[in-house]
C-alpha cells in the first residue's frame, strides 16, 4: 500500500461496523442499507442481551 492509497476520514465498511458492535457485547438484530443518491450507508439495530451486567472475565468483588 502506498501512502497515496490512504484516505483520511473514510468511514468503515458494514462488516467492520458490525464487528465493532459485536465486540462491545451488542447483538445486531437488523442490518439494512439506506440508499442515498448513487450510494448509501448501513443501518444497524442492536441490543445488549439480558443477563449479567459485568464484563466477561471480571469477577464481582
Amino acid at each position: 500500500m502506498n501512502i497515496s492509497d490512504v484516505q483520511i476520514g473514510v468511514q468503515a465498511d458494514a462488516p467492520t461496523y458490525r464487528s465493532w458492535l459485536q465486540r462491545t457485547g451488542l447483538q445486531v438484530t437488523v442490518q439494512d442499507f439506506i440508499a442515498e443518491g448513487d450510494s448509501g450507508h448501513a443501518l444497524f439495530w442492536a441490543r445488549r442481551p439480558s443477563g449479567p451486567t459485568e464484563p466477561r472475565g471480571k469477577n464481582p468483588p
